[in-house]
């Protein structure tokens, strides 16, 4: 059924979690199209941007362990 909250439709009645699963855990390939869209799109891109810092520092911090050079931020990425 849809749940409802000061006016609004929630896509799932037990947010965070999705029916009862975690976010990992639930079979996002098989939902329905409006909980993917409301609940389950929006928790994946947050965490991808949330890990985004975590993962450029891990690579910077291998690349100098290995002594790879890493361009500057003024450096062009592209050369002509």
């Amino acid at each position: 059924g849809v749940v409802t909250s000061a006016g609004f439709v929630m896509a799932v009645p037990d947010a965070p979690t999705t029916f009862g699963r975690e976010l990992f855990s639930y079979p996002w390939l098989s939902a329905p199209v409006d909980v993917f869209v409301e609940h389950g799109a929006p928790k994946l891109v947050r965490r991808d941007l949330g890990m985004a810092p975590d993962d450029l520092k891990r690579t910077l911090m291998e690349q100098a362990r290995l002594g790879i050079d890493t361009p500057s931020p003024s450096a062009p990425l592209v050369t002509v």
